[in-house]
């Protein structure tokens, strides 16, 4: 028997048979998130036998897809609540249900944004919070996201970006003039240099399913070591009403473009479109500086530019939650977007364009109560062929989960 045996962990089993042609072979089936379906996990040599015995992954045993571009997608579990991985720190910060979990890049690790939270196994049950950070141990997520940390006070209890108002959600508050505020959520952040900066919608009134609407979208700012006190950046304030189109708006780096910080930007709710905006990273904190995408596909200032002459790169009257991330696998633009149907994926070769191809990802069958799926650039591996999602589910569970999407 010729040894050693070249080493082939983590090859798809065909190709790991091709550099083992002449040795006697054995599979032995695992299941091992660490690798894709079918690769090879371990591999162990029997010189008396000559035998080489493979362990090769199989994960399609409890997994689904829904759409030809997927090969299989999997809930690796609960990432919040009394029943995830976290659970002890979470019981600790006195938090039993949340939902979102927008994700931030933060070098060798992530922040991850959370929604209204209660210290009860559901919404609106003990104690309220209008949203939170869990920073996670490292960026490795294919056995779920383990969290180092939940930013607190002193006594554990979990510190807010920052708090909302709690005024109780009545139809009085429509009237934007009555200046009511149900809570504050945030809608996306981004990490620049040493500074992190968080968006959030100032929530005045909970409609029906997928209607809410929004006072005003402002930026805050924070520094990467010191998370526990965020400051408004006062001049970056949008204000519904002198557009409703910027009530979401969520933060994100563009690979080809090292100057400037791109923004999706939908109504509050469910209801509208998504338009594109562009400002230098060193402009953030300047509002006169942003441009948007027109109609022409040229950036103008978004202070001197009408509504009708936007480009809309998601139009279908659905945009919802939306966030971005361009995946090297597939070599496209990704959106993630939650429709009628559940939660789509929205691609598109450039960013200047309307992102028309979609993949059917997770629907209400599968994961009942679903909303939220939030992706981003950290939370893929294998060069984008895996990539992570966390997806909320609503009342009575009102917590967080993670899922592994695998294309084909």
């Amino acid at each position: 028997m010729k040894i050693p045996v070249r080493n082939i962990i983590n090859m798809p089993l065909e190709k790991a048979k091709t550099h083992l042609n002449g040795y006697k072979i054995k599979e032995i089936e695992v299941n091992d998130s660490a690798f894709l379906d079918n690769y090879v996990t371990y591999y162990q040599v029997d010189e008396i036998n000559e035998i080489v015995t493979l362990y090769v992954n199989n994960r399609l045993k409890n997994s689904f897809t829904l759409d030809k571009g997927i090969k299989y997608i999997n809930n690796l579990g609960f990432v919040t609540g009394e029943e995830s991985i976290n659970k002890e720190l979470f019981k600790n910060s006195h938090i039993g249900s949340t939902d979102l979990g927008i994700c931030i890049d933060n070098k060798d690790n992530c922040l991850f944004l959370y929604g209204d939270s209660f210290s009860g196994k559901d919404c609106n049950k003990g104690m309220r919070n209008s949203n939170f950070i869990a920073k996670s141990i490292n960026k490795e997520f294919s056995n779920n996201i383990h969290f180092k940390e939940i930013i607190s006070y002193d006594n554990k209890l979990i510190k807010p970006i920052i708090q909302g108002q709690h005024d109780e959600n009545l139809e009085l508050n429509l009237d934007i003039n009555n200046h009511k505020e149900v809570t504050k959520i945030p809608t996306g952040g981004i990490r620049i240099n040493d500074d992190i900066y968080v968006f959030y919608m100032s929530v005045r009134y909970w409609g029906k399913p997928g209607e809410w609407f929004v006072t005003e979208n402002q930026l805050l700012k924070a520094k990467y070591y010191d998370l526990k006190n965020f400051k408004k950046v006062e001049n970056v304030n949008f204000k519904c009403s002198d557009s409703e189109q910027f009530g979401q708006i969520y933060p994100f780096l563009n690979k080809d473009d090292k100057e400037f910080i791109y923004l999706l930007a939908n109504p509050g709710g469910r209801f509208g479109n998504t338009c594109l905006l562009k400002v230098k990273k060193i402009d953030i904190e300047h509002k006169d500086k942003y441009l948007i995408l027109t109609k022409n596909k040229e950036f103008k200032s978004l202070l001197v530019t009408n509504k009708d002459d936007y480009f809309y790169i998601l139009n279908h009257n659905h945009s919802s939650e939306g966030s971005i991330m361009f995946n090297p696998y597939l070599n496209k633009w990704i959106i993630s977007n939650l429709d009628e149907d559940g939660i789509n994926f929205y691609l598109s070769d450039s960013l200047l364009e309307e992102f028309k191809e979609k993949i059917k990802v997770i629907n209400f069958d599968k994961f009942p109560l679903l909303y939220g799926g939030f992706i981003n650039e950290c939370m893929m591996d294998n060069d984008g062929k895996r990539m992570f999602m966390q997806v909320s589910q609503w009342s009575p569970i009102y917590n967080t989960s993670l899922f592994e999407i695998v294309f084909n």
